[in-house]
């Protein structure tokens, strides 16, 4: 039997907004079913970065699971158990900047980054693969104390195809999701603008 944390919900009958109420639950519980994994006396100090489960369960009871994803509750109070199984990350970054003159600083930076999920458990909600961020930036003295600044950020994810592989249908409820196997392709760009007033 697994067990971890759990954040809750009350449980009571279906009212407005109780999805919602359900659905903030579930994003609360992730970190607090991580809290309470890393607590556990049995977990071996190894592998104390090591996210296994999010498990969500109703208000005063445990949550737990069987191996195969089963509710193992004698009150069948789990709602939803996720499989992570995450593993480390490593991360490499640098930056530079320079003053073309006193008023107008150019900056730069790049930076990699391995991923967390298994193909196992990689999930479209949470796209995750190895990436490469770039950013490129300006910053302008524009008055006395004004400062002006804008870059962009691009990210890129390599692509990943885990067709086949995905383990995420082969559970029980309420461990079950679909096949999440597939090839993943991502990208994202990001413009910031920021002002700085010194008094």
């Amino acid at each position: 039997m697994v067990t971890a944390g759990a954040d809750s919900f009350d449980g009571n009958e279906p009212v407005p907004g109780m999805q919602e109420t359900l659905t903030q639950s579930l994003r609360d519980a992730e970190p607090l079913a991580l809290q309470a994994f890393l607590a556990s006396p049995s977990l071996d100090e190894g592998m104390v970065s090591y996210y296994a489960l999010a498990c969500v369960a109703l208000s005063g009871h445990d949550c737990a699971v069987y191996r195969d994803g089963a509710d193992a509750t004698p009150e069948r109070a789990t709602v939803q158990n996720l499989r992570r199984l995450w593993r480390d990350t490593y991360a490499v970054r640098a930056g530079a900047s320079t003053w073309l003159r006193p008023a107008l600083e150019l900056f730069a930076g790049l930076g990699f980054e391995t991923a967390a999920t298994p193909d196992a458990t990689l999930d479209p909600a949470l796209p995750d693969a190895r990436n490469l961020r770039t950013a490129l930036g300006a910053r302008v003295q524009a008055t006395r104390g004004l400062h002006v600044a804008a870059s962009f950020s691009a990210l890129w994810y390599f692509a990943r195809d885990n067709t086949g592989q995905s383990r995420l249908a082969d559970a029980q409820p309420p461990t079950r999701r679909a096949d999440a196997g597939g090839r993943y392709t991502l990208w994202l760009g990001l413009v910031n603008l920021g002002v700085e007033q010194r008094f």
